[in-house]
């Protein structure tokens, strides 16, 4: 099976080590994403609603490059830093998956010793706050081709 690598610049970079997506069998493999500005790889936000956004705007960028959408996302799994950023997080998500969203399963990050909160860090990106999200959605299929295989 051939795989294909996704990139784009509308997206942060990865680090060495792993692609942005990759497309093999229909499907589009996308790796988390934190909510980083493309350009800088700063945090862009300061509620858990913007840094949703930010990334469900960047797996949208991502998608595009790969000639699919979040439409045809199929399933999605979310890392919060704070248990509390549930409910602003299902917030944001309702506006980005208004009808028939994808399947979600989430965690909040591990606590340390001490009660201090394990932050997703990302060798080229800083840093994400302790109250921070950060969004992986895996096995995205484009419907379209998949409607094309139903009719063979």
């Amino acid at each position: 099976m051939a795989k294909v690598i996704v990139h784009t610049d509308e997206a942060p970079k990865s680090p060495a080590g792993y692609s942005q997506a990759v497309k093999s069998g229909g499907f589009v493999f996308v790796a988390g994403q934190g909510p980083f500005d493309a350009r800088t790889g700063e945090v862009v936000g300061t509620t858990i609603q913007e840094k949703t956004a930010r990334c469900l705007k960047n797996i949208a960028a991502i998608l595009q490059a790969a000639n699919s959408s979040l439409e045809s996302v199929v399933s999605a799994t979310f890392i919060l830093g704070e248990k509390r950023d549930f409910a602003g997080m299902d917030e944001e998500w309702g506006k980005w998956f208004p009808r028939d969203p994808p399947t979600r399963q989430g965690a909040k990050l591990p606590d340390r010793k001490g009660g201090q909160t394990r932050p997703v860090r990302d060798r080229t990106l800083k840093t994400t706050p302790r109250s921070g999200v950060w969004l992986i959605l895996s096995h995205v299929q484009k419907a379209q081709e998949e409607k094309e295989r139903r009719k063979f």
